[in-house]
C-alpha cells in the first residue's frame, strides 16, 4: 500500500501489478459489481438521455446559425477572373 500511495499516477499501475496479491485479487473479482448500472432499464434511460441531448444540441446549433445569419449577412464572394487564350 505504501508503494501505491507514494507512486506517481503514471507508475501506479506498474506498482499495483508488481505487488499484486493473487488471493485478494480473486476474491475481489468474485464480489465485484460495476459502478455503472448494466440493466435494460439503465440502457433505456441512457438512450432517452442521448436522444434528448442530440435534440437540444441541434436546436442550440440551429439557433446560433440563425442568429449569426441575421446579424452578419452573408457576403458574396467575388469570382476570380479567368485568363482567356
Amino acid at each position: 500500500m505504501a508503494a501505491l500511495k507514494g507512486a506517481s499516477p503514471w507508475n501506479r499501475w506498474w506498482y499495483f501489478l508488481k505487488e499484486i496479491d493473487h488471493t485478494i485479487a480473486k476474491q475481489t473479482l468474485a464480489n465485484y459489481t460495476p459502478g455503472i448500472p448494466t440493466t435494460v432499464e439503465a440502457l433505456i434511460y441512457a438512450l432517452i438521455g442521448l436522444i434528448l441531448f442530440a435534440i437540444f444540441y441541434r436546436g442550440v446549433k440551429n439557433l446560433i446559425l440563425f442568429i449569426t445569419r441575421k446579424i452578419v449577412p452573408s457576403k458574396t464572394v467575388p469570382q476570380k477572373p479567368t485568363l482567356s487564350a
